[in-house]
């Protein structure tokens, strides 16, 4: 039963997780202040369902376990480590957001979306594989981690362009890099998570070798 409930407390804060990535973009693109506001209200939530996970592994942790049940908890801590710092970032995204309301756009926000829906992608491959311990699907979804760094790297290359061609673009272009980069990092935590996943299943650590899948 307490493992049941550990995994209900992950598959909760994967959730929390997703949804402040999804309001965060749509603060940045849709100019929404409110959206901003909730996504900074929701981390406090996540990073309590971080310590309750914590809480119950030790505490699992404790019994005798099998060695199935033993990296289920282990690979469970690491992914709500993983799922927090999405939060994280997603508070960043949503923080630079407001920092932009006054600014008219630097540059049409669909490179943005396309990154973000990728990263939103990988998330729910992330998820739904610990769900059903699908391996094959981890790594199809690490795999999609190359397209978001080179998406990353475009829009990077594309903000210091403006940045040099006009002084004024300094302030906002800044923001939309933070943004970017906070954008990756979400999917390499969807990446960690997956690789947990594959070690749970398969007892298979892939952490270094995931760019040969």
């Amino acid at each position: 039963m307490e493992l049941n409930r550990f995994k209900e407390l992950i598959l909760q804060m994967a959730g929390h997780a997703d949804l402040s990535v999804k309001k965060a973009v749509s603060s940045l693109v849709n100019r929404r202040e409110d959206l901003a506001n909730q996504v900074e209200q929701s981390d406090s939530t996540i990073d309590r369902l971080e310590i309750e996970i914590d809480l119950l592994a030790h505490q699992l942790l404790s019994a005798e376990l099998s060695s199935k049940d033993l990296r289920f908890i282990t690979s469970g801590m690491k992914i709500s480590m993983d799922l927090e710092r999405v939060g994280d970032e997603a508070t960043t995204i949503s923080r630079r957001s407001r920092k932009l309301l006054d600014d008219a756009p630097l540059f049409p926000g669909t490179e943005l979306e396309t990154m973000a829906s990728m990263v939103l992608e990988m998330l729910k491959e992330a998820t739904e594989s610990f769900v059903f311990q699908d391996t094959d699907r981890a790594k199809k979804m690490i795999a999609l981690d190359k397209k978001v760094d080179a998406a990353n790297k475009r829009i990077q290359k594309h903000l210091q362009e403006l940045i040099r061609s006009n002084p004024n673009n300094v302030d906002p272009a800044i923001h939309l890099i933070f943004v970017s980069r906070s954008l990756e990092r979400i999917g390499d935590h969807a990446k960690n998570i997956g690789e947990s996943v594959v070690f749970l299943r398969d007892a298979v650590d892939i952490r270094h070798s995931a760019g040969s899948l």
